[in-house]
C-alpha cells in the first residue's frame, strides 16, 4: 500500500512537471496548445473540487425553480408578439430529452402552467413581478460570470435593467427566429427538390440535425459575450460556447443513459422522482454554463493560469511585504511613464499567487493609495502624487487590510502590557518613517542604515529582466 502511494505521488509530481514545470513559449505550437488545454482542464478541476462552481450552480437551480414559469411566460409572450411562438414547445421538449420518457411529461406540465398564466388578468403589478423574477435570475447569472471574470464593479442600475431586458427579449427571439427560418428553409419547395438529388439528401439531413446544436453553441456564446460586465473577445466567447455546447451534448447523452437505468429513483421518491431528475438536469446545465464561462476567461487571460493556487493564506508579515512591494512596483512604473501593471503581472513579477495580490490591491484602493485604470484588465496607478503618499499611510492601509469594524483597535480591550508593547513598536515605526513618502522610499532617502542601500541602475535592469 505504501509503495502504491509512493508511485501515485511520483506520477502526480511528473504530471505536474509536464503541465506546469515547462516554459510554454519555447514549445512547438502543437505542444503549446496541448499543454495549455491541460492547464485549463487542471484549473477547472481545481475549481470543481473547490466547490465554488457547484455551489453557484446549486444557487442558480433554486432561482430557476422560482423563475421558470415566469421566464417561460415572458419568453412565450415575446415570441408570440413576433409570431415565432410555434417553435416554443418543440424546443422545450428537445431540451428535456435527457430526462428520457419523463421529459415529455415535464414539458407538458410546464406548458400547461405557461398557457394557464393569464398576463392580462395579472395586471401591471403582476407583470412587473414576473419581470422582476426573471431579472433576478439573469442577475444571479451575471454575478456568477463576474466572479469567473474577476470583475469587482457591477453594472449601474439603469445599465443593469436595460441589459437584462435585452437578454430576456432579444435572446429568445433570436434563437426561435433562427429555428423558424431553418424550418421554413427546409420546407421550401426548391430545397425539397434538391433533397431528392443523389448525395444531397444526406447532407441536408445532417445539417438539419446540426442546427439545434449550433443554436445551443450560439446561445452559450451570446451569454459569455454579453452578460459579464467586462469586455469579452468574440473569439474567447465562441471558444467557451463550443466547449459548453460539446459538454451539453455529452452530458445529455450520459444523463439520458443514466435515467434509463435509474428505476430506483421511482422506488425511493415515488411521484417526486420526476422533480428530482429535473433538478439534477438543471444543476448539470448550470454547471456546464459556468464551466464554459471559465473556459472563455482562461482563453482570453491565459496569464491567470497557475496563479490561482488553492486556498492561499497570508500572514501579517507576508501581507505587508506583498502590499508594499506592489506599491513600489506600481509607483516605479508610473514614474518611468510605462504602462500600468495589472494584478496578474504584479503577481507574476513578485512570484506569488494571484488572490492575495488582488485582495491587497483592493484594500490599497479603499485606503486611497492606489487606483485602478479603466483598461481591461485594469492596471494600477498611484492615487496621488508620490511625494504626497506617506509611508505611514501606506503601512496603515496594509495593516488594516481585511479588518472587520468590530475588531478595530479602539474596540478591543487588550491587556495593558500588550497594548504598551504594541504602542511602543508603533511609535518606533512611526519615528523611522517620519514624514517620508513613497517617493523617498524609491529614491533610497530613508535612514535605514547600511543594510539597505539605494537600488542601482544594474539592480533595476536585473529586476525588469526577471520573468
Amino acid at each position: 500500500m505504501r509503495r502504491l502511494a509512493e508511485r501515485l505521488e511520483a506520477a502526480r509530481d511528473m504530471a505536474w512537471d509536464v503541465v506546469w514545470g515547462q516554459d510554454v513559449e519555447a514549445m512547438p505550437a502543437w505542444r503549446r496548445h496541448l499543454v495549455g488545454a491541460a492547464r485549463v482542464v487542471h484549473m477547472l478541476a481545481r475549481e470543481l473540487v473547490g466547490e465554488q462552481l457547484a455551489i453557484r450552480a446549486a444557487s442558480l437551480v433554486y432561482t430557476t425553480l422560482l423563475a421558470l414559469v415566469p421566464a417561460l411566460a415572458v419568453t412565450f409572450a415575446v415570441l408570440e408578439a413576433f409570431n415565432v411562438h410555434q417553435q416554443f414547445e418543440p424546443v422545450l421538449r428537445r431540451s428535456l430529452e435527457p430526462l428520457g420518457t419523463r421529459g415529455p411529461e415535464v414539458a407538458s406540465r410546464i406548458i400547461a402552467f405557461v398557457e394557464g398564466l393569464d398576463l392580462a388578468a395579472l395586471g401591471s403589478a403582476g407583470v412587473a413581478f414576473l419581470l422582476l423574477t426573471v431579472i433576478s435570475l439573469v442577475y444571479k447569472v451575471e454575478r456568477s460570470f463576474n466572479f469567473t471574470w474577476r470583475v469587482e464593479r457591477p453594472r449601474r442600475l439603469i445599465e443593469r435593467l436595460s441589459s437584462y431586458l435585452t437578454v430576456v427579449v432579444l435572446g429568445p427571439m433570436l434563437v426561435f427566429t433562427a429555428l423558424g427560418i431553418s424550418a421554413s428553409f427546409l420546407a421550401a419547395p426548391w430545397v425539397q427538390d434538391a433533397v431528392r438529388l443523389p448525395g444531397v439528401g444526406p447532407v441536408v439531413a445532417l445539417g438539419g440535425k446540426l442546427v439545434p446544436y449550433l443554436l445551443v453553441v450560439a446561445a452559450f456564446t451570446f451569454s459569455y459575450y454579453y452578460i459579464p460586465n467586462t469586455r469579452v473577445r468574440p473569439r474567447s466567447a465562441l471558444f467557451g460556447g463550443c466547449v459548453a455546447g460539446a459538454l451539453w451534448v455529452v452530458a445529455g447523452w450520459l444523463f439520458a443513459s443514466m435515467v434509463v437505468g435509474a428505476s430506483k429513483y421511482a422506488l425511493v421518491y415515488s411521484s417526486f422522482a420526476i422533480l428530482v431528475l429535473f433538478m439534477m438536469w438543471l444543476h448539470i446545465g448550470w454547471l456546464i454554463l459556468l464551466v464554459g464561462a471559465s473556459v472563455s476567461f482562461y482563453h482570453q487571460h491565459p496569464e491567470h493560469l497557475g496563479l490561482l493556487v488553492g486556498d492561499v493564506r497570508t500572514s501579517n508579515r507576508s501581507r505587508e511585504r506583498i502590499g508594499l512591494g506592489a506599491c513600489c512596483l506600481v509607483a516605479d512604473r508610473y514614474r518611468r511613464g510605462e504602462p500600468a501593471p495589472g494584478a496578474a503581472e504584479i503577481a507574476r513579477r513578485m512570484r506569488v499567487p494571484l488572490p492575495p495580490v488582488e485582495g491587497l490591491l483592493r484594500e490599497l484602493a479603499r485606503g486611497g493609495i492606489l487606483v485602478a485604470t479603466r483598461a481591461e484588465p485594469p492596471g494600477w496607478v498611484p492615487a496621488r502624487d508620490l511625494h504626497a503618499l506617506g509611508l505611514r499611510e501606506v503601512l496603515a492601509a496594509l495593516r488594516a487590510a481585511h479588518e472587520s469594524r468590530h475588531l478595530a483597535r479602539d474596540r478591543i480591550e487588550g491587556h495593558p502590557a500588550a497594548d504598551a508593547l504594541l504602542d511602543a513598536i508603533g511609535g518606533r515605526v512611526g519615528a523611522l518613517l517620519g514624514q517620508h513618502s513613497l517617493a523617498d522610499l524609491l529614491d533610497g532617502n530613508l535612514p535605514l542604515g547600511s543594510a539597505v542601500s539605494r537600488p542601482t541602475a544594474v539592480d533595476t535592469r536585473r529586476r525588469d529582466a526577471a520573468p
